[in-house]
Order: structure tokens, then C-alpha cells, then sequence
């Protein structure tokens, strides 16, 4: 994929992949002087234990292997929640999913959010809060954001602290923006800045999210378990033991 060479270009760099967080090995990042473009790559729902640099028996992530081995691989990482907009709005402000906030009238929200419905101003995150994007733009970064999960539409306010902040979505039963397009875009933008002063970038793609409607290629070389019909839960986790602990606790 393209994305990994224009990032690599830069003479200087911090990349945090999700649900991989990766800096650069020996310290070399923190030996250079001046400001450090940072790229946030979220792959949305990737599972981990899928991951062949993680211990999976398949070759699923080649290029992923290559870059953990390269950097800093995490490998005991927890999301603070389950669902989107709590958990980027962890990643994008520091905080937990619940936390005191005296502006609010609530004592506790999840980041000043109390639901993703249309109801005056408790759709979106608060604009009290500093996200990531806010920092780093205060200290002279450029930034921008390429997006193609509606949970984090400018709607939401996820745009706070970002220059460009572009939504990638298109029609289909598969509404989610392609990977490519995400990558093309990114890497557009960042030929086009100066190299005056430094950039935030966050990618946000939604290829493996579901519905599940792999390419060809990919569906003929990760083919499903054949169940043979059968349709009981038992059946089918002993068949794909991955989609449950259960063997674990056995």
C-alpha cells in the first residue's frame, strides 16, 4: 500500500497503528531534534488475534508483521470500550469513557457525550474537551483527518483541533469509504504540505468492518469453515474456536 512509503519518506516520524501502537525502535525518533510528523492509522475492528505478527496460524498481515518487527509491538492493549464513539474519544482525548466534569450538568458522560441522537446539545463530544488534534495544531502542526466511519463525523464533533477533516463515505451496500481511497487522500494531502512545519494525520478505514463482502482474491484465500450444514452454536464454535473464549476457560 502506498501510505506505508509516503510515511516512510518523512525524515521524521511517530506512526501509532491500532490496535498495533508502534514508535521507532532504538530510540531514533527521540535522537532527532525538532518537531515529529505523527500518523494515527485505525483499522476499525480489526481483530488482533487474526493478526499472523500476533500468533495467528494464517498469513493474514504481512506488511503489518514487517512494520511490528521493525517497532514498538504492544501486545497487551485494551480498548476502554466497546463501541465507537467512546472508545476514538478516549484515543483523541486521554480520558476514560466516564469521567467528572463540572461545566456539565451531568456528573458523569461519556467524554460530554449522552447519546448519538439528534437532542439539543448532547449529541456530540464536548467542545471543552482537548483533543489531540487541538494540541498539536496549538504547536504548529498541520492536521488532518480521513474518515470513512460515521461515528466520528464532524456531526460528532471528532473534527476539533483538524485543518482537513474529510468524510469518505459512498453509496452501496457497503457504505464505508474503500482503503485505497483513505490512503489516496492522505497521501495527497501530505505531498501538498510544506515542510516548514510538521503534521498530524489520522486514517481511519473500515475494509474488514462488516458487512462482510471481502474481494475475490480475499475470499478465495481465507475461505470460511465448512459447517456441513450444521447450524448449532456448539458446533459452530468448536469449528472456529476464535470466535470464543470458551475454550479458554474450559
Amino acid at each position: 500500500m502506498r501510505i506505508w512509503k509516503s510515511i516512510l519518506r518523512a525524515s521524521k516520524f511517530v506512526c501509532l497503528l491500532l490496535p498495533l501502537s508502534c514508535g521507532a525502535e532504538h530510540s531514533t525518533v527521540s535522537q532527532r531534534t525538532g518537531p515529529t510528523n505523527v500518523v494515527l492509522i485505525v483499522i476499525d475492528t480489526l481483530r488482533a488475534d487474526h493478526l499472523s505478527c500476533n500468533g495467528y496460524h494464517r498469513e493474514t498481515s504481512p506488511n503489518i508483521d514487517a512494520f511490528a518487527r521493525k517497532n514498538i509491538h504492544f501486545r497487551n492493549v485494551s480498548t476502554t470500550a466497546p463501541t465507537t464513539p467512546p472508545a476514538m474519544a478516549a484515543i483523541m482525548t486521554g480520558r476514560y469513557p466516564f469521567y467528572e466534569n463540572e461545566v456539565m450538568n451531568y456528573p458523569a458522560r461519556q467524554h460530554g457525550m449522552d447519546r448519538f441522537q439528534p437532542i439539543k446539545e448532547t449529541v456530540a463530544l464536548s467542545s471543552s474537551l482537548d483533543m489531540l488534534a487541538e494540541i498539536l495544531q496549538r504547536n504548529g502542526y498541520r492536521t488532518g483527518g480521513f474518515i470513512t466511519n460515521p461515528y466520528v463525523k464532524k456531526d460528532f464533533n471528532f473534527d476539533q483541533g483538524f485543518d482537513t477533516y474529510e468524510h469518505l463515505f459512498r453509496d452501496g451496500p457497503k457504505p464505508h469509504g474503500k482503503g485505497e481511497v483513505v490512503s489516496a487522500r492522505a497521501i495527497d494531502w501530505m505531498d501538498g504540505l510544506g515542510r516548514d512545519r510538521p503534521f498530524f494525520a489520522y486514517l481511519h478505514y473500515m475494509d474488514v468492518h462488516g458487512p462482510y463482502l471481502p474481494l475475490p482474491k480475499y475470499a478465495e484465500r481465507f475461505p470460511s469453515p465448512k459447517l456441513e450444514g450444521k447450524t448449532d452454536l456448539e458446533e459452530v464454535l468448536k469449528t472456529a474456536p476464535h470466535f470464543s473464549g470458551r475454550q479458554q476457560r474450559k
